[in-house]
């Protein structure tokens, strides 16, 4: 009975470990996710350029994507597969005069939750990009973007929670039914 019991204080031990690491992760996820320039990250603001390179495709994104930019009052406009944005965009580099940016602009029944429209970089370097009605807006899969570390954090306490759950109230099960059957 004795290995029985060092097995199960083992199991419960390191599924508590686990708990609090997972619940350390979250905490890390809340901390980390408020710091982060993406599109989906709350009070972001986009970055002053983006890197890019030429002849590469890139999206635009922006705070709750197509149905912020209804809500902003950018217009519909007839598209070959329905209603899409009405958007126009110029893009600069360093502070220079602003150019019109070709767009393939989502659809208004996209399933993309921050990205609004696609293009074609014109130039290879550090480009600022502004939409009509809008302003600055984010290019989250520029050459120079920044990770997600809060989704990695929110992962890992996800995983480690749920492991350290499992592996407690099993080791809590267990005793039960020894004390049940002791009695």
């Amino acid at each position: 009975m004795a290995p029985e019991f060092a097995t199960r204080t083992r199991r419960g031990a390191f599924g508590a470990g686990l708990l609090l690491l997972g619940l350390l992760c979250l905490a890390l996820w809340r901390v980390v996710s408020g710091e982060e320039h993406q599109a989906f990250a709350k009070g972001a603001t986009p970055a002053d350029s983006y890197r890019v390179t030429a002849g590469n495709d890139y999206s635009l994104a922006v705070p709750g994507g197509v149905r912020a930019m209804l809500k902003h009052h950018i217009p519909k406009v007839p598209g070959p597969n329905g209603d899409a944005l009405g958007l126009s965009c110029e893009w600069s580099v360093g502070g220079s005069a602003n150019q019109a940016l070709s767009l393939a602009v989502e659809a208004l029944d996209t399933k993309a939750e921050t990205t609004v429209a696609r293009f074609t970089s014109p130039v290879s370097g550090g480009i600022s990009v502004t939409c009509d009605g809008w302003g600055r807006v984010f290019i989250p899969d520029a050459d120079s973007g920044s990770s997600d570390p809060s989704g990695w954090f929110l992962l890992l306490s996800i995983i480690t929670l749920t492991a350290g759950a499992s592996l407690s109230l099993s080791a809590a099960y267990e005793s039960s039914r020894e004390r049940a059957a002791q009695v």
